[in-house]
């Protein structure tokens, strides 16, 4: 049985850390679209992050994926949200 996912949860200021490869020069962070609850083939389960994997000739936009599949994957790391001041009335 393959992995299969049992619920999303938003991933705000999370990231997935990957190796450097080709065509990349530098170890890069790429940022979650969600966290999965997966369900693996052992019935275990685990949370696993969800990314949009780079644009191909079968998919231009970019498919989404588990981010623990791609290759190079070294972990996650929490980069924090970007946050606006807004002006006081």
């Amino acid at each position: 049985m393959a992995r299969r996912m049992l619920s999303l949860a938003s991933a705000p200021g999370w990231c997935a850390r990957y190796d450097a490869e080709e065509p990349y020069e530098e170890e890069r962070t790429v940022m979650l679209v969600s966290w999965a609850l997966v369900e693996e083939a052992d019935a275990t389960t685990s949370i696993v992050g969800i990314v949009q994997r780079q644009a191909a000739e079968e998919s231009p936009a970019g498919q989404l994926g588990l981010a623990d599949e791609i290759a190079g994957f070294q972990g996650y790391t929490f980069t924090g949200l970007a946050t606006k001041e807004f002006p006081t009335l």
